[in-house]
């Protein structure tokens, strides 16, 4: 990844030779949003607090590619609790939004160096569930949100599914009655 959008306190701490640093899982969910990051420990960031899921949090490679194309990520989650099981279970996850990041630590204060950098932003495709007797888990499937591209546009130029947009808006009124008329234009 280069380095977009990257402050020079980020920069400055990468280049060193000791870094510490955390990956930040953020999937949004109807009943919430669930947020785990790769630590022991909770932490408190951008007014959220971050579950700490230590090596039970597996992402996969990041992939970044010049040509336009949907890529996936599998993230893993072990050992989790069963409020993500039921998530799982019995919400509609498919597209709704996902996002990773990278966040970068002091070496000698140990604190959290400004907001953690999205290095992936994506949606929800797949959750697979693998519960063992023992150990619950789930591999959430994420895809860039160019595999929006390839859904069709369900957008209809009718007057209900303007009112359903606008309520107010009456402009597809007469459209059905005119759709099917000839309308002679100038001299006949």
């Amino acid at each position: 990844m280069s380095g977009r959008g990257l402050s020079t306190a980020f920069k400055d701490e990468v280049a060193k030779q000791e870094l510490t640093s955390a990956l930040f899982l953020h999937l949004a969910f109807d009943s919430g949003d669930v947020r785990m990051w790769s630590s022991n420990y909770d932490i408190d960031w951008g007014g959220n607090t971050w579950l700490g899921a230590g090596n039970l949090l597996k992402i996969g490679n990041v992939q970044e590619t010049i040509d336009v194309r949907a890529t996936q990520l599998p993230v893993t989650l072990s050992g989790i609790p069963s409020s993500l099981i039921s998530i799982a279970l019995g919400e509609h996850y498919q597209g709704r939004d996902a996002a990773i990041y990278r966040g970068v630590f002091s070496a000698t204060t140990g604190a959290l160096l400004e907001n953690p950098t999205q290095i992936y932003g994506g949606i929800i495709d797949d959750m697979i569930i693998a519960d063992s007797g023992e150990q619950s888990t789930i591999t959430v499937s994420l895809e860039t949100k160019l595999a929006r591209l390839n859904q069709p546009n369900e957008s209809r130029y009718t007057h209900s599914e303007q009112l359903s947009r606008y309520s107010n808006d009456d402009s597809f009124k007469f459209v059905a009655k005119i759709a099917n008329q000839s309308i002679y234009w100038g001299d006949v």
